[in-house]
């Protein structure tokens, strides 16, 4: 499943992660992923100065899953102290992405426990593109768009993906 929380990093957070992305690529030579337009920036390595909020934001995504008992039970086997508890991540994660005109991360299975995702950018910067949700057998029941806020831009394509989120930035997106 998919959980939207809006509002849930602060805008100088947001900022944060976008400065911070911006002062890296101006003063390096790194350059968008060719088939991609798009940069990825892993915070330990190339984001030094965002690292205290990403572990801040992180902290916050966890205890907003421990509110939900039998989610974080499911996920991680207690309901309660998840903040406190060590975190591993992916290589290269977590990671703040930059897309180009044209760019795209490809679909694809995460396959982790848990992934927390945040649109940094306001949702007008996005002409096209947004995250992008396939549906599965265990998830082939129609999206009902009316029982959702309608703050979020939801876009129903059945050629595509099942559900194409556009979100205002600081928006928390969890998914498993």
């Amino acid at each position: 499943g998919v959980l939207v929380v809006p509002s849930f990093v602060e805008r100088n957070e947001c900022d944060l992660f976008m400065m911070s992305a911006s002062d890296h690529i101006r003063q390096s030579s790194w350059k968008p992923h060719q088939k991609y337009a798009r940069m990825r920036l892993p915070v330990a390595s190339k984001l030094a100065a965002a690292h205290e909020t990403c572990d801040a934001v992180i902290r916050r995504a966890l205890a907003f899953v421990e509110t939900n008992s039998e989610l974080s039970t499911r996920l991680f086997g207690q309901a309660q102290a998840l903040s406190e508890m060590g975190v591993t991540f992916a290589v290269g994660e977590p990671a703040v992405n930059v897309y180009r005109s044209g760019g795209e991360f490809p679909q694809h299975e995460d396959g982790h426990m848990l992934t927390i995702l945040v649109p940094l950018s306001p949702v007008g910067d996005f002409v096209d593109g947004g995250t992008a949700f396939w549906p599965t057998e265990a998830s082939s029941e129609p999206f009902d768009e009316a029982a959702h806020d309608r703050e979020l831009l939801l876009v129903r394509d059945v050629t595509g993906p099942g559900l194409l989120l556009r979100l205002a930035a600081g928006t928390l997106i969890l998914f498993v």
